[in-house]
């Protein structure tokens, strides 16, 4: 049986300007956490295929620490071979 998880709309790295600097990050941290679970449910169900619609970052260009998150997870997803890239 082929196992497909599918999510939408994202967006890592919102700015959430009506907060204050420190609960900004600390929400931006919360997102990006909530991708790498997302990913760790992905491979221990060993997902085939993920579907992400819609907007995965918030902006163009994500921050370095974001960047790298999502790279490292798609990698770990890779190498165990539970979904291509």
């Amino acid at each position: 049986m082929l196992k497909i998880l599918h999510v939408a709309d994202l967006h890592l790295d919102t700015v959430f300007s009506l907060e204050d600097l420190q609960t900004a990050e600390l929400r931006r941290s919360e997102l990006r956490a909530a991708f790498v679970n997302l990913m760790m449910f992905a491979r221990s169900k060993q997902v085939d295929i993920l579907l992400i619609s819609g907007d995965l970052f918030d902006r163009v260009r994500p921050s370095r620490e974001t960047e790298e998150v999502v790279l490292r997870e798609f990698a770990s997803c890779k190498q165990m071979q539970i979904f291509r890239i």
